[in-house]
């Protein structure tokens, strides 16, 4: 489905029927979390794809997460959902709790999964998402992977180190997959996941 608004295209899934849950994913990947929202039977199942990603179109120079929520907003007024749990991973997390705070009306809960960490005012921009996002547009995924965990979790990412991708490049489609499905995540000396977003 999608919904036209003046500066973005938004695509959605709506499937399923019962109480609404909002997927919201994170950088990267339009369908991070899709394998999560196939699973969750007895729901009415609602993954949005933010402008830029997917099959979502953005026709500005990028926004930030208010824009992002209120496009999340009028997705739900599309479908005249009033209200509805959400999902959201990474900056879909940030986006998530945004809109929960400006539309408390709209959010019967949130569960919110590695929310991306807000950068201090003194704090340099990274370079590592724009940089990701183009090596992927030229179709080079291993480097766009690598760029993306490297830049969000450092040379030191075990995502990065199991696989050799911080000393060959990058990792290989396959090794990728079976470094970040669930149940292979690697864990940092701190017990934390070896993804930071």
């Amino acid at each position: 489905m999608r919904l036209e608004l003046p500066d973005a295209t938004i695509v959605y899934d709506d499937v399923g029927e019962g109480e609404p849950v909002v997927f919201l994913h994170g950088s990267l990947c339009a369908e991070w979390l899709t394998p999560l929202a196939r699973e969750l039977t007895g729901f009415r199942r609602i993954a949005i794809h933010r402008a830029g990603y997917g099959g979502s179109e953005d026709r500005t120079s990028g926004v930030g997460v208010p824009e992002q929520a209120a496009r999340c907003a009028a997705v739900l007024a599309e479908l005249g959902v009033p209200r509805a749990h959400w999902v959201g991973h990474s900056a879909g997390a940030d986006i998530a709790l945004h809109l929960a705070h400006s539309r408390p009306d709209l959010a019967a809960s949130l569960v919110l999964l590695e929310p991306a960490l807000p950068r201090a005012d003194d704090e340099p921009a990274s370079t590592a998402m724009p940089a990701a996002i183009a090596e992927a547009r030229t179709g080079a995924w291993e480097a766009a992977f690598h760029t993306f965990l490297t830049g969000c979790a450092g040379r030191t990412c075990a995502v990065c180190s199991r696989t050799g991708s911080a000393k060959r490049g990058s990792p290989k489609p396959s090794e990728a997959a079976a470094t970040s499905s669930p149940g292979n995540r690697s864990r940092s000396p701190t017990g934390s996941s070896a993804h930071s977003r």
